[in-house]
């Protein structure tokens, strides 16, 4: 035996229709106890014509307690899934609305058959269209079991939504066909499972309903190499993500401006380790950040004051990409960086190398870059080894 309870589904709302409708069942069943002489006008007769209130009457009326508990374990198994992605409205209109039609078809079946005499009641259908509709929605996801193949044996297991909802499918469809889909409670349960069939894979297709890309049809489709169906956003929906993105707009320029008050104190105080870790923090919140001229001559002078030859030269070479209102001297102090702390002539001669053909540069300046490229040349003949 096999009793749904649970599921590891995400469910976005609280299950009160889910709850309403099994106390609804439970209400009834006690009526018809304590009425018994009028539910034949409130069950489903077939072959006596066309009765809309009984389309709606005999979904909720039971054949005694058993087949009332069955229905309301599945009922709340499946119902918690279907409610928990639509919301209490929407899912009652389906609930109702899956049992009402399959309600109507079966009448309309037996309009001819006036000698019938039969009556059908129960929830088991539209319980049926619910499977499928979960089954269509969250195939990849569990059903919480119990399982109790023996007497004094139970074990609590997890099985998916799709397999689950297809074995029952299948067996009731076995049952209807060694019967000669003759009228019974297996063909009830395949009108209603198609029903929620279809109605499970038209939410999906006109977006009423988020499968989060998990759905059967959005698997069929990554199958067969398609884009999976997305949810459209309602103009609520849109707007609030909008309202999100202009909060998270606004904590990001309030983070920026404590940074850049955070950057200018550690710069003014000389700690140029604590500077460009700041700095490295605003370029998280903001990719494009890049340094102002003045913050970053001041960062080169720290490091270069502190003796941090190697972060001296890192930041000059970021001056030099970025700006050029004192391209000559940060070369030119790069240059001798290179040449007198790192012994490495060759990236000296690189590094004034930007220079040569710059007409703007001074005169002072030109002699230092002469004075770099004697030092270095005399330092290459002289055998120096640079370590790339």
């Amino acid at each position: 035996m096999f009793i749904p309870y649970g599921t590891d589904a995400p469910i976005y709302h609280w299950p009160f229709a889910t709850g309403a409708m099994m106390l609804i069942n439970i209400v009834v069943l006690c009526l018809q106890y304590s009425h018994p002489e009028a539910q034949a006008d409130y069950v489903l007769v077939l072959g006596e014509g066309l009765h809309p209130v009984q389309w709606l009457t005999s979904m909720f009326m039971h054949d005694g307690i058993l087949h009332l508990l069955g229905n309301l374990v599945f009922l709340w198994a499946f119902g918690i899934i279907v409610e928990g992605k639509v919301g209490p409205i929407i899912f009652t209109l389906l609930y109702v609305g899956i049992g009402v039609f399959e309600s109507m078809v079966e009448q309309l079946m037996f309009l001819s058959f006036t000698d019938f005499g039969g009556a059908s009641l129960g929830a088991s259908s539209a319980i049926f269209g619910l499977m499928m509709v979960a089954l269509v929605w969250a195939p990849q996801d569990n059903l919480k079991i119990i399982f109790n193949p023996y007497l004094f044996y139970i074990f609590f297991i997890e099985v998916p939504i799709a397999f689950f909802g297809l074995v029952y499918f299948l067996w009731d469809f076995t049952l209807a066909f060694f019967s000669g889909f003759s009228f019974g409670t297996s063909l009830l349960h395949l009108m209603g499972a198609v029903c929620g069939l279809v109605v499970g894979v038209a939410f999906i297709c006109v977006s009423w309903v988020d499968g989060e890309q998990r759905d059967l049809l959005s698997m069929f489709l990554e199958l067969v190499g398609k884009k999976p169906i997305k949810k459209k956003q309602t103009r609520a929906e849109k707007q609030e993500i909008e309202d999100h993105k202009e909060m998270l707009r606004e904590e990001r320029k309030k983070k920026m401006v404590l940074y850049r008050k955070s950057l200018a104190a550690h710069l003014e105080a000389g700690n140029a380790v604590a500077a460009a870790a700041t700095f490295r923090q605003i370029q998280k919140h903001d990719k494009k950040a890049t340094w102002d001229e003045a913050p970053l001559l001041k960062l080169i002078g720290a490091f270069q004051s502190q003796e941090q030859w190697d972060q001296a030269i890192e930041y000059s070479q970021v001056y030099l990409s970025s700006h050029q209102t004192k391209k000559a001297a940060v070369a030119i102090n790069l240059a001798k960086i290179q040449l007198l702390q790192k012994d490495s002539p060759r990236r000296a001669l690189k590094a004034v190398g930007v220079l040569s053909a710059d007409s703007a540069v001074s005169e002072k300046h030109r002699k230092a870059i002469k004075q770099i490229k004697a030092k270095a040349n005399q330092m290459i003949a002289a055998g120096a080894i640079e370590l790339d």
